[in-house]
């Protein structure tokens, strides 16, 4: 596995050729009753991971870590975060840290912007993946714990790949068209657009096509 050309990014979604995006929202709104929200955020996004990655199966979590090159706060401070969220300590043995290369955005270069990635071999025991969910729907609204580095789950025994980018909603991405199918069966009414083989297909247009 080419850890620096691993293609994952905010845009993970636009380069798939299969992929869903599921809206975690659904008409509930965060300033009527801020608890309520983030609670059915939470429980919204686990049930959904739950279907991306058994508790038997391996998987990689890959963290984007985005530094200024005139920022305080060191990369290993940075890293050290992550360990609150880490059930099995050991697994951070294995884990690798890498500096990219090239650019994960184009306006990185001019904005002074390092992506270093974490790259950690595990299962869902092993991490505080309720916690993770949590702190990732937390991060637009001042909320502890919070996540605001790009994390994305990999099951490496089926290729698909969990991207929750933050309250609004989760990508899924995979290699086999038919896991992807079976996902967007199950939660048709909770996607708000999808990519099968290439062809991209917006809000509500295959409801329209049916």
């Amino acid at each position: 596995m080419n850890l620096q050309n691993m293609n994952l990014s905010g845009e993970l979604f636009s380069k798939a050729q299969n992929a869903i995006s599921i809206d975690l929202e659904q008409d509930i709104y965060p300033y009527n009753d801020m608890e309520r929200y983030l609670r059915n955020i939470f429980i919204r996004s686990k049930f959904i991971f739950s279907d991306v990655i058994k508790e038997n199966e391996n998987m990689l979590l890959v963290v984007n870590i985005r530094k200024g090159v005139d920022e305080d706060c060191s990369i290993w401070q940075r890293v050290n975060y992550f360990n609150k969220f880490i059930r099995n300590k050991n697994i951070i043995k294995n884990a690798i840290l890498i500096k990219l290369e090239d650019p994960l955005y184009d306006y990185d270069i001019e904005d002074g912007i390092e992506t270093y990635r974490l790259i950690i071999k595990c299962k869902i025991n092993d991490l505080k993946i309720n916690k993770i969910l949590k702190a990732i729907g937390n991060q637009d609204f001042c909320i502890e714990p919070s996540i605001n580095e790009e994390c994305f789950f990999i099951n490496t025994e089926r290729n698909l790949t969990f991207y929750m980018y933050d309250d609004r909603g989760v990508d899924i991405v995979g290699s086999n068209f038919r896991d992807i199918k079976e996902l967007y069966d199950k939660y048709y009414n909770w996607v708000i657009e999808y990519i099968f083989n290439g062809e991209f297909k917006g809000l509500g247009q295959d409801k329209k096509d049916g």
